[in-house]
C-alpha cells in the first residue's frame, strides 16, 4: 500500500487495510506518513484471518495529531460502502 501527502496543510496522512466478511469488518493497523507535503510511504499488509472474505479495501485518512479529520475507503470490488 502506498500513501501520498498531497496537501501542504500541516496535517499527516495514514493508510490501512480493511477486510469485509459476511457480518463484520476487520480493521488493520494504521500506517503513518509524518514526513509532510510531497512525500509518500509504502507499507506491506496482509489479511491473516481465514474465512470468506467478501471484499478488501484501503482506507486513507488525514490526521491533525491524533484526531482524524476525514477519510475515504476504496474497495477492490468498486463498492461505495463506507465501513466507518
Amino acid at each position: 500500500m502506498k500513501v501520498y501527502d498531497e496537501a501542504s496543510d500541516g496535517n499527516h496522512v495514514q493508510i490501512r487495510l480493511v477486510a469485509s466478511y459476511a457480518d463484520t469488518f476487520s480493521y488493520f493497523p494504521w500506517h503513518s506518513d509524518y514526513d509532510g507535503y510531497g512525500t509518500y510511504k509504502e507499507f506491506d499488509s496482509s489479511v491473516p484471518k481465514g474465512g470468506n472474505i467478501f471484499d478488501v479495501g484501503i482506507q486513507v485518512a488525514v490526521y491533525d495529531g491524533s484526531k482524524q479529520i476525514r477519510h475515504c475507503t476504496k474497495w477492490v470490488s468498486g463498492s461505495t460502502k463506507d465501513p466507518s
